[in-house]
Formats: C-alpha cells, sequence, structure tokens
C-alpha cells in the first residue's frame, strides 16, 4: 500500500542520513522518544 511505501522510504531516507551524518544519531534518537510519547 502507498501507506508502507512511504514509511519504508522515510526509514530508508533515516538510515542513509545517519550513515552519512553519525553526529545527527543523538537528535534522531531523541526524535523518536517524542514520537512515542506523543504516540504518533
Amino acid at each position: 500500500s502507498a501507506v508502507c511505501m512511504k514509511q519504508l522510504a522515510y526509514n530508508l531516507l533515516e538510515l542513509l542520513i545517519q550513515a552519512a551524518f553519525p553526529e545527527l544519531h543523538d537528535d534522531i534518537s531523541l526524535c523518536h522518544s517524542q514520537k512515542e510519547r506523543f504516540g504518533d
């Protein structure tokens, strides 16, 4: 489905960003923890 493809693309983009910019790992982890807290 389209939603599944969007999630896959987002996850791949996130992996590429983490690989290219390892210093952003803490910021990305923070975003994930906030996302879980607010239930999105």
